[in-house]
């Protein structure tokens, strides 16, 4: 049987590139997901690739930074497919690289918005229904900034750190409903966004890649959504309040990636 035969998804940020992985292996492993998005085409076009390659899929629009939206949406998932197990939230928002003199408070105030508060409230949103079926499993995603922060990102540092502490603080507290939260923190993976710096900056990339225990990009699919999927079954039941670093080693061994201008 499939890891997540019978489980309901929802997927917050589901079109973004770890979101989308994340969607495509939980539903190869036979969840049915609901896919939340503020982008209504590419949420759309999500949603039939899965059902073409046989799995299901209902794509939900709402912007979780806006308040009353992740309510709505995750009520909406749950009531569509019949229950709610798994809760990903892996919202994001771009951040310019801006001393941290220099940056606006705008900028903070985007990345917590998007990302920490639209997390929060996805997550206060599920936690009922996952108690009305006996407890359920939230992935918070986040990047490593939080552990290895870099020059030019102070919003994105200041976010992941929240986050860290968000899940360890649901994970105390919404542990005894059976309700396990952790923190998936993946890191140079095979996407578009991280491809077109590649092609930029070949040799600052490729230098770091060959530091790295297993000298090459995460599949957004085979090894992210891998990592969540073990998070999210069965198997992973005894995980609670954890950083999961889903970066071929990266933050043991390499400086965290992000572009270097602006260094002073």
């Amino acid at each position: 049987m499939k890891l997540l035969t019978g489980k309901v998804a929802a997927v917050t940020g589901a079109t973004g590139s770890i979101g989308r992985g994340i969607a495509v292996r939980f539903a190869r492993e036979g969840a049915s997901l609901a896919l939340i998005d503020r982008d209504a085409d590419r949420g759309a076009q999500l949603a039939r690739e899965i059902a073409g390659a046989g799995g299901m899929a209902k794509f939900i629009q709402a912007d979780v930074a806006v308040p009353g939206e992740a309510q709505r949406a995750v009520d909406a998932a749950a009531v569509a497919l019949g229950r709610l197990d798994v809760l990903v939230n892996s919202n994001w928002t771009p951040s310019p690289c801006t001393p941290l003199i220099d940056k606006a408070e705008a900028d903070f105030e985007a990345c917590l918005s998007a990302r920490f508060l639209g997390t929060l409230r996805a997550m206060r949103a599920a936690v009922p229904h996952m108690r009305t079926v006996g407890g359920g499993r939230i992935i918070n995603v986040a990047s490593p900034y939080g552990y290895t922060t870099y020059h030019n990102i102070a919003d994105d540092v200041s976010t992941d750190w929240s986050l860290h502490g968000l899940t360890r603080a649901a994970g105390v507290e919404w542990g005894q409903y059976q309700i396990t939260t952790n923190l998936l923190v993946p890191a140079l993976a095979d996407i578009p966004e991280f491809q077109r710096y590649r092609s930029e900056n070949p040799e600052y990339v490729d230098g770091l890649l060959r530091q790295m225990p297993l000298r090459r990009l995460g599949d957004p699919v085979e090894d992210i959504g891998g990592a969540a999927l073990f998070l999210a079954c069965d198997e992973g039941c005894f995980i609670i309040g954890h950083p999961i670093f889903a970066d071929g080693g990266q933050h043991i061994n390499t400086a965290t990636f992000k572009p270097r201008a602006g260094q002073g």
